[in-house]
């Protein structure tokens, strides 16, 4: 049987989930190491958004709804 083909993509929740099984490491940390690799598969695809990219209005209510739930 093979494994889902999420099963080696870096989300917070397979990196939480493996975290946990091996040691103690806090959401901080957690959090970097996610933004880190993020960032990281960005640059490798080429879709680095420049730092002076503003986003809409639309952009910022979706996303804080979706923090919010």
């Amino acid at each position: 049987m093979r494994p889902p083909a999420s099963a080696g993509r870096m989300t917070q929740a397979n990196i939480s989930e493996r975290a946990s099984r091996m040691r103690n490491i806090s959401p901080e940390t957690l959090r970097r190491t996610v933004e880190k690799s993020t960032r990281s598969s960005a640059a490798l695809e080429r879709r680095i958004v420049p730092p002076t990219y503003v986003r809409s209005e639309r952009v910022e209510r979706f996303l804080a709804a979706r923090r919010a739930s």
